[in-house]
């Protein structure tokens, strides 16, 4: 049941951001005044950062009563896929659709929009560290609570005795 909630509640949430990263792009196109494309262009992009932010620990949290429940991380590592995909759209992307607007209807590109590349690839790496920091830690504690079965801590002890060191 958990992995169905997931799963469903994962492809709501990139439908629902994609609609919101298409229509933020989707304001560079308009034919309104290049000042309130841009506005446009901005509200939407920085609301995206908020939905990611918000729904990427939505998936975290689901993620992790999956792994207590079945003692299966996939859905952590999915949830740093969605992450990294969408960061890829929000912080790669979009920023270099709005330099070109912004070359081509004459105005100077703003500094924020050449360092948006390199902030997501910090956000990725933080996200990265922090999904496998949570894997550690839930798999410790998961561990403890249902404790390792005899026949598992006999096979990591031969592992280890017949391991050539």
């Amino acid at each position: 049941m958990w992995t169905k909630t997931y799963i469903a509640t994962a492809v709501t949430f990139c439908l629902f951001l994609g609609f919101v990263v298409y229509y933020s792009s989707s304001w560079l196109g308009s034919i309104t005044a290049p000042a309130d494309a841009f506005a446009g262009y901005e509200y939407y992009r920085g609301l995206s950062w908020y939905i990611l932010a918000f729904t990427s620990i939505v998936l975290l949290i689901l993620a992790n009563v999956i792994f207590a429940k079945r003692g299966k991380s996939w859905a952590m590592w999915t949830t740093l896929g969605y992450f990294c995909l969408f960061l890829v759209a929000i912080g790669f992307v979009l920023p270099i659709a709005s330099i070109s607007f912004l070359r081509g209807h004459g105005y100077s590109a703003e500094l924020r929009s050449y360092f948006s590349p390199f902030i997501a690839v910090a956000f990725m790496a933080a996200a990265a560290a922090l999904i496998y920091g949570n894997r550690y830690l839930a798999g410790r504690l998961r561990d403890r609570i249902h404790g390792r079965s005899s026949a598992e801590e006999a096979s990591d002890e031969e592992t280890v005795a017949t391991s050539p060191n």
